[in-house]
């Protein structure tokens, strides 16, 4: 498949994906109380692995909080921005030319030597094992993927009505980026009572079930 087809078959995908959140945000809020939201949100996943739906209802139930001030803004803005950041996910992964850019990053490791366990990743940036013809297409992949990552987040947060968060994102991006680190920061040292309930719900559910809730592979699969 050429370049062109390859951008047109992830475009048609990426907006498969995106129309459906745009959908899901679209949806009157839920009245019940966010913890209960959150619990409701773990049992949907367990039973579906519908990985958009949860960080949907996870950012809505983070907004909810925040308009009861049962949170923080600070909290608000680090569960908003990860569940927006989760829901990037399956978008950018319907990109087939950055999958391609990937591969090709993968076929010249394995050409080198490497292990599947190993990546020039994992290296330091000057180490002079990574090839010139690796760090040709890396350039080339992360200057695609920053710029694809970060007009889907600015879409996501225009879908839910997180107009600051937007602006910032657009207008400074630096500053965004370091109020990221920021509220992490915080989320680490000192969680909030909607992390905590968050980790409670995912508590009861079956070791089996338990999964990290993280990947949107199920999703991928299902669209195909």
């Amino acid at each position: 498949m050429d370049f062109i087809s390859q951008k047109r078959e992830g475009f048609r995908n990426g907006n498969a994906i995106r129309w459906r959140i745009r959908d899901l945000a679209m949806e009157p809020d839920d009245d019940s109380p966010w913890p209960a939201n959150l619990a409701t949100a773990v049992r949907g996943y367990a039973h579906d692995r519908d990985f958009i739906r949860y960080w949907h209802i996870i950012l809505r139930a983070a907004q909810q909080a925040r308009r009861k001030n049962d949170i923080t803004d600070e909290a608000a803005f680090f569960h908003i921005d990860q569940a927006a950041t989760r829901l990037t996910t399956p978008i950018l992964d319907t990109h087939r030319w950055l999958n391609y850019l990937y591969t090709r990053m993968r076929e010249i490791e394995v050409v080198h030597g490497l292990p599947t366990t190993e990546s020039f990743f994992d290296y330091p940036r000057n180490h002079p094992a990574i090839p010139d013809a690796w760090k040709t297409v890396k350039k080339t992949w992360g200057l695609f993927c920053d710029q694809e990552y970060y007009g889907e987040l600015g879409i996501l947060f225009e879908f839910y009505g997180e107009t600051e968060m937007k602006d910032l994102l657009e207008k400074d991006r630096a500053a965004f980026e370091l109020r990221i680190e920021q509220v992490n920061e915080t989320a680490a040292i000192s969680p909030d009572c909607f992390s905590l309930e968050l980790e409670k719900a995912r508590s009861f559910l079956p070791k089996s079930s338990a999964t990290c809730f993280l990947t949107s592979e199920v999703y991928i699969q299902k669209i195909g």
